[in-house]
């Protein structure tokens, strides 16, 4: 197997408006880490198919599909074997509007409607097709070896921490025929959310730290994040602050079991023909909406919620929950006016990498929808690529929608669409897993 790889800087010009929470008011004034693209172009010279991650917050589907046309017209690559994924960092610029470039509506509550920096986003989508192109170029013979293990101390249920999360840290790596390290992949489910909203500078958190940290022992590897199945999982139980130097010390906890888990990493040959790739595309089902009445019966309950929290001084995490949670119903009532908006279909990619299955998944599922796909895979290790292809908005399963909150008000996705997409994950895997690709 060939493996040509490219990291490159998609670090926005200052002051931009920053992605990724509906209570920020100014833009982003400071860079205090620059944010990346990683480029992965994998070959057994007969088929080739592709890999983008960068450091933003999410990408619709019209955008990643005007980024592979630029693509296609570049390299020699096919479309529907090219997955652009997202770290989903919150201090990253913003590019677009929870899962839709344009809402009308006459609310004054715009949650992530922040004004996305058009002039950017069209350099951006010339970077990360670019870093494709040049990773192409760079095409060179490599061992493949990959692992697993687990990881604490950064991710837990950010609705109660006493449920469980998928801690499965997984890590592939790319080796030349000198031994040097080429590429590094590392897949771990978490929202990147040390920060919060008072945070105006530009950073990739703890995930795009972690890759420093990583690079220092390897520096002419290309490392990469993906992030999982990271819908109801954050730092928000863990987290001692909510500072950059939190976000490093969270970085050192996932570069230490990286780097823990390179030592342990046994490589072999990957043979002709053991790339595999299919797109499977289907239909998104929405919820059917409340009344406006209804919904605004919703706020109102959140709003004294919150207000009684405030007044008796509650903790952080409790507060941050009701917070999140009238955000969410305000987005309810957004979306409730503006379903015939949103995209009608939905994709997700899966491949077969020698021995390890890949799945993207266009969205934030949950963790609980993660696990059944990957404990049900026929794959000892099956790697899931959130925030890839484009984004649905979250993506829970049916017992959470039961519990309400942020992530379930805010969906526009049907009650049981989750399990939807892990039916046809599972069958795709499997299909795949036997070399068959219906």
């Amino acid at each position: 197997m060939k493996l040509g790889s490219k990291e490159i800087d998609i670090t926005p010009p200052i002051p931009i408006f920053l992605g990724g929470y509906g209570d920020r008011s100014n833009p982003g004034n400071n860079i205090e880490e620059p944010l990346k693209a990683r480029a992965y172009v994998f070959s057994d010279d007969d088929f080739k198919m592709a890999l983008l991650t960068a450091e933003i917050l999410l990408l619709s589907r019209k955008q990643v599909n005007q980024i592979k046309k630029r693509i296609a017209k570049l390299t020699d690559l096919n479309v529907d074997d090219i997955i652009i994924s997202t770290t989903h960092t919150h201090s990253g610029p913003s590019i677009r509007s929870f899962g839709i470039d344009s809402i009308k509506t006459e609310s004054k509550y715009d949650l992530e409607l922040e004004r996305p920096d058009k002039k950017y986003i069209g350099w951006l989508q010339k970077a990360l097709a670019g870093a494709l192109l040049m990773a192409e170029q760079d095409l060179e013979e490599v061992d493949m070896g990959e692992i697993f293990g687990e990881i604490n101390g950064i991710g837990k249920n950010r609705r109660d921490p006493d449920l469980p999360v998928d801690n499965e840290i997984q890590v592939l790596s790319f080796i030349r025929n000198d031994d040097s390290v080429k590429g590094v992949l590392i897949n771990y489910a978490c929202h990147p959310t040390v920060l919060s909203a008072e945070n105006l500078s530009i950073t990739s958190d703890f995930p795009g730290l972690a890759i420093k940290y990583v690079k220092k022992q390897f520096p002419e590897a290309v490392v990469g994040f993906l992030n999982g199945a990271a819908g109801n999982v954050s730092t928000r139980f863990t987290r001692r602050k909510q500072s950059h130097q939190e976000a490093k010390r969270m970085g050192l906890i996932l570069a230490g079991q990286v780097l823990n888990l390179l030592g342990q990493i046994k490589y072999h040959s990957v043979s002709k023909g053991s790339l595999k790739s299919k797109k499977v595309e289907f239909s998104v089902d929405f919820k059917n909406y409340p009344s406006i009445t209804e919904i605004e019966e919703e706020i109102s309950i959140w709003q004294k919620k919150l207000k009684n929290l405030k007044t008796k001084k509650a903790d952080h995490s409790e507060t941050r929950i009701a917070t999140t949670g009238l955000q969410g119903a305000k987005l309810q009532k957004i979306f409730a006016g503006a379903v015939n908006q949103l995209p009608k279909k939905a994709e997700i990619n899966v491949w077969k990498i020698a021995n390890v299955g890949l799945l993207s998944i266009p969205g934030e599922m949950f963790s609980e929808l993660g696990r059944e796909i990957k404990d049900n895979s026929p794959f000892e290790q099956t790697i899931i690529a959130g925030y890839s292809n484009g984004h649905l908005g979250y993506i829970p399963d049916k017992e959470s929608y039961k519990k309400g909150g942020y992530e379930t008000l805010s969906t526009p996705l049907a009650i049981g669409f989750g399990e939807k997409i892990v039916e046809i994950a599972n069958e795709e895997l499997n299909l795949i897993y036997r070399g068959r690709l219906k």
